[in-house]
């Protein structure tokens, strides 16, 4: 998607330099692809409209490829959403609903994914901040960063403000998908790295360094971080992204260069270079094999679904009872008779198996009878993932399991 993204902001830019039709069809191919992956990729309109307007002026409304470029990039993905919608809408089956989760309202609401802002909670400000700092950037990155944002605007390089303003408006219009998951932020990771990379050269060439912007960027790091770490002691999840003694280690180093740069003469700017390039590459090994590690609960998934496929036929059809809340028209399939199930396939997923998936309150005698008569051939069920075990909730099902079915495995975690 990022390639995609940047391709075809790349070649839509070569061709108002250079005006070859080649440069726009691959432009319109490689935009395509992007809103084919993701349509929030759409916010890429304004970086290419702004390309245009510098190139035509008000006269690209008059060009005719322009409107070719636009048809071609937006019938596929509309043909191909709508068609996802007529599965949704038939099946239930598709991910199209997500895309229509639109709601502003939670913003200012104390409930889940909000507030916007918060000193007493953990806000989809302070994830933005943190995952835009030590996710994308990363403490040895920053420096990189900032200069290379205070040189695009002091250098009128406006390309790249309308790509940052495009990628901000999905981040209000789609902001409990940005605030529930820190993957949306992929495309500016893509936008901050030009500004990193445009940055570093300007230091490494031995242009000026802005030397209170290194001595504000030292007591960013110190109050964000401090910041931070309340916001999470908070909420009892200072674990959170790997949050802990080996995060501040990498910031005291990240500080100790940055207050070397401070006090460092300019002509040793280049190692200055070198040495946040070699803590980014640290942080970001570091950060990634943070991000790696399962919580306790997710290990016990991954063994309960280990167990789910050792002891089930590869081909057989199988029901997981999870206890989830339900979310109304979220991800969800259907039964031959078009009844609504659970949206929750972990357990599908990591045993490798087919099947369905129940809420808490669709786990019912009846419900299973009824899956089992449609092919069903195994019921399977963990506990140790969630606060109450759908099995003692209700008093009647675990005698019918044990007295109806063959039990395969059936112990204080599991099910099967």
């Amino acid at each position: 998607m990022l390639l995609a993204s940047l391709s075809a902001v790349y070649f839509f830019w070569l061709f108002c330099d250079e005006s070859k039709y080649t440069y726009l069809v691959i432009s319109a191919a490689a935009l395509c692809l992007a809103l084919l992956i993701k349509p929030l990729n759409v916010y890429l309109a304004f970086p290419m409209g702004y390309l245009a307007f510098q190139r035509f002026g008000w006269n690209m409304l008059k060009r005719p490829e322009l409107w070719i470029y636009g048809i071609a990039v937006l019938a596929p993905p509309f043909f191909w959403f709508r068609y996802a919608e007529e599965l949704w809408l038939e099946h239930g089956n598709t991910f199209f609903d997500a895309y229509r989760q639109i709601s502003f309202g939670w913003i200012i609401d104390q409930g889940e994914g909000g507030p916007a802002v918060s000193l007493r909670r953990t806000s989809y400000l302070s994830k933005t901040v943190f995952r835009g700092f030590y996710l994308i950037a990363t403490p040895g990155g920053m420096l990189f960063l900032l200069l290379g944002l205070v040189e695009a605007y002091r250098r009128k390089i406006h390309l790249l403000t309308f790509w940052v303003a495009g990628f901000a408006l999905t981040m209000f219009v789609f902001a409990r998908q940005h605030s529930g998951h820190d993957y949306y932020l992929l495309p500016l990771a893509l936008i901050a790295s030009i500004y990193m990379a445009f940055g570093a050269s300007l230091l490494w060439r031995g242009e000026r360094v802005y030397r209170p912007l290194i001595l504000g960027l030292f007591a960013v790091y110190a109050l964000t971080g401090l910041f931070w770490y309340w916001h999470l002691g908070l909420e009892g999840d200072r674990d959170s992204y790997g949050v802990g003694s080996g995060l501040w280690s990498i910031m005291a180093t990240a500080g100790g260069v940055l207050l070397l740069a401070f006090l460092l003469p300019l002509r040793r700017q280049k190692s200055l270079v070198l040495a946040c390039m070699v803590l980014t590459l640290t942080y970001g090994i570091w950060q990634s094999a943070q991000m790696q590690k399962l919580k306790p609960w997710a290990d016990h998934r991954v063994e309960f679904a280990s167990r789910v496929a050792s002891l089930t036929d590869p081909d057989s059809l199988v029901i997981a009872a999870t206890n989830v809340f339900e979310r109304d028209n979220w991800y969800q399939h259907r039964t031959p008779d078009g009844d609504y199930l659970g949206y929750e396939p972990t357990d599908l997923y990591l045993s490798r198996r087919n099947g369905w998936s129940l809420h808490r309150e669709q786990t019912t005698i009846d419900r299973i009878e009824s899956l089992r008569k449609a092919g069903a051939g195994y019921f399977v069920s963990s506990c140790c993932f969630t606060d109450e075990w759908i099995i003692d909730a209700d008093p009647n099902l675990r005698s019918f399991l044990a007295c109806a079915y063959e039990p395969v495995e059936t112990n204080e975690e599991w099910v099967i």
